[in-house]
């Protein structure tokens, strides 16, 4: 009985132990908690799915940096041709520093309106430091390489690639509400 506890101990530890290889392999964002001084941040493809995929991470407040350049190919395993804003669809209000990584690639198309890599970045919202290139991005209306709306603060970042859709278009915004652009370039081709 002694030796049959030892050995289910040793294979719930074994468990244990899989499981938290298995959450750091899939998208564990550095370790991070957000804050200023220790930013989440984005090392792979399987960081950006986890954080794309949880509006948790784009809560005010929050710090994420891209550490990385990343390829959303569709064309590349796991990746996909977006149908709405990449993440912050309604609202993004954290801080996203791209470091001067580039995310190249963005394929986004439907009968949608508001695609983007990000959909809204609201007043207290922010994106530094990032590049989109080549993308490929067409829908309804309001749409961006990098954002559909902006109400927030983008320095330093530049699209490159095919934007369009049929009003309220451009290569680095669909609309600038109140925000501010600061720094920033496109040469996206945009047809509106």
């Amino acid at each position: 009985m002694k030796r049959e506890m030892q050995a289910s101990k040793w294979w719930i530890i074994l468990l244990v132990w899989n499981a938290t290889w298995a959450w750091a392999a899939n998208g564990d964002l550095g370790g991070g908690t957000g804050e200023p001084n220790n930013p989440y941040l984005i090392e792979d493809f399987n960081d950006f799915q986890v954080f794309c995929g949880d509006p948790n991470y784009w809560s005010e407040g929050v710090v994420t940096c891209l550490m990385t350049d990343l390829d959303l190919d569709p064309n590349l395993p796991g990746r996909q041709v977006y149908t709405e804003a990449v993440f912050g669809l309604s609202s993004f209000a954290g801080t996203f520093n791209g470091k001067g990584h580039c995310i190249s690639n963005l394929y986004s198309v439907s009968e949608a309106n508001g695609l983007a890599l990000v959909g809204r970045v609201i007043e207290k919202g922010s994106l530094f430091n990032l590049s989109i290139r080549d993308c490929f991005i067409r829908g309804m209306d309001t749409i961006g390489g990098l954002c559909a709306i902006n109400q927030g603060t983008i320095r330093g970042c530049s699209v490159t690639g095919t934007v369009g859709g049929g009003e309220n278009v451009g290569g680095l915004c669909g609309i600038l509400e109140g925000g501010k652009i600061q720094c920033c370039f496109s040469t996206a081709c945009v047809v509106a």
